[in-house]
């Protein structure tokens, strides 16, 4: 077929589509043969569009499946790789969309096209130099894919960095506020502060609007209203106020900058424009918690000291790793134990790796910790650890499917990224399960830097605990889950740019 002939073809397919005559455009498209790179993407727009349209699965596997399958004949351009990439994260992001039109809790513990969606959006965001236009939609789609996992502080920070390159995206500053008022918890030690800044970045969404009035904006200002803080303050500039920390010498100020670095502290600490907030592990269950209104004080009580040592084993595992990774320049004696029986004291970087694989497999306990929390919450018999929870052998155990709380999926998103070949955590916890056995098997660098992946992962895991517990998440509530947005980037116009 001669490309001039193939051009008139899809300008007829095009022209079906505007008419809405769907099924007959795919009829006419799809079994038309490509002769060229252009072509090709012509083809595959058409039936991507042609595909949510309909609503049709069917066509938008197909369509993602050609994107694929010619995968290298477009990577032969380098300059098209992250367009490339990012219209593959957008169409596994359409297939999450298309579910979400069958099932409105679309996300929950159905993970296969948003880890895909998320991975590829990650993978543009690695390349060293991307045009504005290409990294505002990856870090917008990366955002809508953790909110949509229920991954709320992961998403809340995508959005701040999508925001840092189009500040009057009022898409954008609406779904952050959206995600502001979901998580403006009471025992918030910023609380205040924080609603004030989504008042301000309303208030930036309202001076950038074209038309008079705008309903979007009304709803956010009513919902910031109902978080029980009276007009005057949310309407009054919030700045966060000036602390002074003792930080008590060089070392605590190496530990301290660790942390705040790595992201290790327990505070919410996303949330903020700035770092006077982010130090120190201010996140604890609320006293005040709906469970202690339902007349539930002894599962309160136990609760918290569940989570109290969880706290404790996590921070434990932080000031150990800090040391390990020569934060502080004195030797500890802690770091001197025989962790694996054996007759001899291990030395140099033997004692070193030794120290690495406990606190690594003291982290890895809290997934079983984390298990006796959410039965406890849940009111339901713990059975083994925390796979047992959710599996039954290899399948997800069906009450999950139904479930409504966004914070125990996120719980789930994050133990299932652990398991995932790439993170590889779950099969470094496994190797240690050896003993001593696994020192030959594993080098020394490589166990630090699972151990910092491990503890990141953690961090956010006891968060969303807290969360989940400070929303009472096990309630019949109707937790707001903005859909993912259908968004197509041709990258026919990135080629002839080029």
């Amino acid at each position: 077929m001669s490309v001039k002939s193939f051009a008139l073809i899809i300008g007829n397919v095009r022209t079906l589509m505007d008419a809405g005559k769907y099924l007959e455009a795919f009829e006419l498209i799809v079994d038309q043969e490509v002769q060229s790179l252009s072509d090709l993407l012509d083809k595959i727009e058409c039936l991507v569009d042609i595909g949510f349209i309909l609503r049709d699965e069917k066509i938008l596997r197909y369509g993602l499946y050609l994107l694929e399958k010619h995968g290298d004949e477009v990577l032969e351009v380098s300059e098209l790789a992250p367009s490339y990439f990012l219209n593959l994260a957008h169409q596994y992001a359409n297939m999450v969309t298309l579910h979400s039109f069958r099932n409105e809790y679309y996300g929950f513990f159905d993970r296969a096209e948003q880890v895909q969606a998320r991975a590829y959006y990650k993978k543009v965001l690695a390349f060293p130099s991307l045009s504005e236009k290409t990294a505002f939609e990856a870090w917008s789609g990366l955002a809508q894919m953790y909110q949509s996992s229920g991954r709320g502080i992961e998403a809340l920070e995508a959005y701040q960095e999508a925001l840092k390159l189009r500040p009057l995206s009022r898409e954008i500053l609406h779904e952050k506020i959206r995600l502001m008022k979901e998580y403006a918890l009471s025992s918030l030690p910023n609380r205040i502060e924080f609603l004030q800044e989504a008042r301000a970045l309303l208030d930036r969404s309202i001076e950038v609007r074209e038309d008079g009035d705008d309903q979007e904006d009304l709803i956010l200002r009513n919902r910031l209203l109902e978080c029980a803080v009276d007009r005057e303050t949310l309407d009054r500039d919030g700045e966060y106020p000036v602390r002074t920390v003792d930080r008590g010498g060089k070392e605590e100020q190496a530990y301290i900058e660790y942390c705040i670095r790595n992201r290790l502290y327990l505070n919410l600490c996303s949330f903020c424009r700035r770092c006077e907030f982010a130090m120190g592990d201010s996140l604890a269950l609320s006293s005040s918690s709906i469970t202690i209104r339902q007349g539930q004080k002894k599962r309160f009580v136990t609760l918290r000291q569940l989570y109290r040592l969880m706290r404790e084993k996590y921070s434990a595992a932080r000031i150990a790793l800090a040391d390990l990774s020569g934060v502080t320049a004195d030797d500890r004696p802690y770091l001197n134990r025989n962790f694996f029986d054996r007759n001899e004291e291990p030395s140099g970087n033997e004692r070193t790796w030794f120290s690495l694989a406990s606190l690594y497999s003291s982290l890895w306990s809290l997934w079983d910790d984390a298990a006796s929390f959410i039965s406890l919450f849940r009111g339901e018999e713990r059975d083994g650890g925390v796979r047992a929870l959710f599996y039954k052998g290899r399948e997800l155990r069906e009450p999950w499917r139904e479930c409504r709380s966004p914070s125990l999926h996120a719980v789930f998103d994050l133990y299932s990224d652990c398991c995932s070949a790439s993170e590889g955590l779950a099969s470094t916890a496994e190797l240690l399960s050896l003993g001593v056995r696994a020192y030959d098997s594993l080098d020394g660098s490589a166990l630090a830097e699972q151990c910092l992946k491990l503890l990141v992962k953690m961090n956010l895991m006891l968060q969303y605990l807290a969360i989940m517990h400070e929303r009472n998440e096990i309630a019949e509530t109707n937790w707001d889950f903005p859909r993912p947005l259908y968004n197509f980037v041709s990258i026919k116009e990135e080629r002839k740019s080029n």
